[in-house]
């Protein structure tokens, strides 16, 4: 919603109201129907997330509410790549050319401040708006690209952040599932009359 309104607010022409809505009305059009027969499920979804007791430090009214997917971007990305993606978005405001910025903040804030709104928040809501931020971050470091023809250099960031957030952040604990045990059990349980990949458990 907010990149709609920041291109209809800031055009150097009329707004195009009337293609607005006709692109609102074929939207309308398309989506409609598969929403009316999901309603049933969408109002009874809602009202179980509203009866649902909310998580800590989820509550709209309070700070902690509004800062809640702030915190989690370290999770998200990673150490390594959030502090490389918030250096690239302060050059992307501090270095011309500054086009096209408005509309990608317009796209992370609206979206930031509808999903911090909701009670029950969950860390999939916001994967949305990274690719917002990546752009940002790519304008800024693509300035500093061209100025000082570091092009390779941080064209290489990219893999190499991966290899550090797989290496050192937030590496998967080693634990025994116990995979040989279930094997067993499913080869004792298994009816020879049928494939073993229909074995069940039950």
């Amino acid at each position: 919603i907010g990149p709609v309104f920041w291109v209809l607010a800031t055009s150097p022409q009329r707004p195009k109201w009337k293609n607005f809505f006709a692109a609102a009305a074929v939207c309308i059009a398309i989506g409609a129907p598969w929403y009316f027969w999901q309603s049933a499920y969408f109002l009874l979804k809602a009202s179980s997330l509203a009866a649902e007791p909310q998580g800590s430090g989820m509550d709209p009214h309070t700070l902690a509410g509004w800062l809640y997917y702030i915190q989690l971007l370290r999770i998200q990305m990673g150490v390594p790549s959030l502090i490389f993606t918030l250096a690239g978005i302060l050059l992307a405001f501090s270095r011309r050319p500054r086009e096209g910025n408005g509309i990608l903040v317009a796209w992370v804030l609206s979206g930031y401040i509808t999903l911090s709104l909701l009670v029950n928040k969950d860390p999939r809501h916001t994967l949305s708006l990274l690719p917002a931020l990546a752009i940002l971050a790519a304008k800024g470091w693509g300035n500093i690209a061209a100025d000082y023809g570091g092009g390779p250099l941080i064209a290489l960031a990219g893999p190499l952040l991966m290899i550090v957030n797989m290496s050192i952040y937030d590496r998967p604990a080693k634990e025994d599932w116990h995979l040989v045990d279930i094997l067993k059990l499913m080869v004792e349980r298994h009816d020879p009359t049928q494939p073993l990949l229909e074995a069940s458990l039950l």
